[in-house]
């Protein structure tokens, strides 16, 4: 089940309560058990190896008693209930286990869409104890404060110099320290903890640009350090609030921070949206699009937005430099058409000398990948790049 708390632990603990009553109207002889959270375990004791209908039956009947809102201090709330179910002795015959394989159940009913039940399924079992590895690893990272934030350096294509960074995500000690953040930021997406680990990000980015601006170590070419906004950051009622509050307790000079927003945060253009961009524009942020033409939008549905730069999928970049490569005409339309509602363009993903010479020729003002450098700790990038302000980049060397 899941459960936002806009009123607070006393409206949680009261909605939780009336879950607890619904359910156990449902049941006879099972024992309902609160596991924490929102998580419930039901234990149904006799059951014949082979008599699984009775076990069907209560479930669908417990999914049908959720299907009511559920009213708390005038507020209705809508639940959606996700049941994984493993069978002792069948599944295994250990009592630690059991409740492992029914949890990993759960969340593979999850990833169905909810409101719905799964049985454990040895196909999916790793994958789902992966997850719930990473996510207990992720709550563990952020409560012990073992994040830190790597700086990938961006170029002006034209004159070499280093105008930028993009910020990085990195857990530097656990469980996550050795893994790619690719695997387990989309378990900070889909488990909600990508909210916290995001407003962390930008209060770190916001107190290193603060430092770096009274210490007066940033060129006068500097553009700005890029922050990464997921769209469910972005969506939530309170984010220009927690933007505009961490500006003010930091004191960052908001012109160099950039947010970089995903295409699906800008899918459906409207008011309420402007309004927002509008908002950061005006408390001196920069806004960005990252990954651009991977998300199949277009153009024209940012024409009327207040967008700064689109930064172009590295995966147009790769073959840019052969000639008759599609990318490269996609790349080049983009381009021209970034620059006639005057956005910036950045490629990602460059890896060598020729795609930067084509980038050049199609008059691309940015770039970021590995031929310019890799992520590296802030205070290596303050003092190789910030301490160094006509630090060029290689293809310029």
């Amino acid at each position: 089940m899941k459960w936002q708390q806009p009123l607070g632990h006393t409206a949680g603990d009261q909605f939780l309560k009336t879950l607890s009553k619904r359910i156990s109207q449902v049941l006879h002889n099972e024992e309902l058990l609160h596991t924490g959270g929102d998580e419930f375990v039901i234990i149904i004791p006799e059951l014949s190896t082979n008599n699984h209908s009775c076990v069907l039956e209560l479930t669908r009947k417990i999914l049908t008693s959720l299907q009511q809102p559920v009213a708390v201090n005038g507020y209705e709330f809508i639940v959606t209930g996700s049941i994984g179910i493993s069978i002792y002795p069948n599944d295994t015959a250990d009592a630690n286990d059991l409740v492992k394989f029914a949890e990993s159940a759960m969340f593979q009913a999850k990833k169905n869409g909810r409101n719905n039940y799964q049985w454990h399924n040895k196909r999916f079992t790793l994958q789902n104890f992966k997850y719930i590895q990473y996510e207990s690893a992720l709550r563990k990272a952020i409560k012990q404060q073992h994040l830190s934030t790597y700086l990938q350096p961006q170029t002006d294509l034209k004159s070499g110099r280093i105008i930028g960074a993009e910020t990085l995500l990195r857990i530097h000690q656990g469980t996550l320290a050795d893994i790619s953040p690719a695997e387990y930021i989309p378990v900070a997406e889909e488990s909600g903890l990508v909210v916290d680990i995001g407003e962390w990000v930008f209060r770190a980015v916001c107190q290193q640009v603060s430092s770096w601006h009274q210490q007066h170590r940033i060129p006068d070419e500097f553009h700005a350090i890029a922050v990464n906004i997921s769209p469910i950051e972005f969506n939530r009622p309170d984010f220009i609030e927690k933007i505009s509050q961490t500006l003010l307790e930091t004191g960052a000079p908001a012109q160099f921070i950039e947010l970089e927003l995903t295409e699906s945060a800008l899918q459906f253009p409207s008011d309420e949206l402007y309004d927002k961009l509008t908002t950061l524009k005006e408390l001196g942020l920069s806004v960005a699009i990252d990954d651009f033409g991977t998300g199949y939008s277009s153009l024209s549905r940012l024409k009327n937005l207040p967008i700064d730069v689109l930064k172009i999928d590295r995966s147009f970049i790769h073959d840019i430099h052969i000639t008759g490569s599609n990318n490269q005409a996609i790349v080049e339309a983009v381009i021209n058409m970034a620059k006639a509602l005057n956005i910036k363009t950045l490629a990602e993903g460059i890896e060598n000398e020729a795609q930067v010479k084509q980038l050049q020729l199609l008059n691309c003002q940015y770039g970021q990948g590995y031929w310019f450098g890799k992520p590296v700790p802030v205070e290596q990038f303050a003092s190789s790049t910030l301490l160094e302000t006509s630090l060029t980049a290689q293809f310029n060397s």
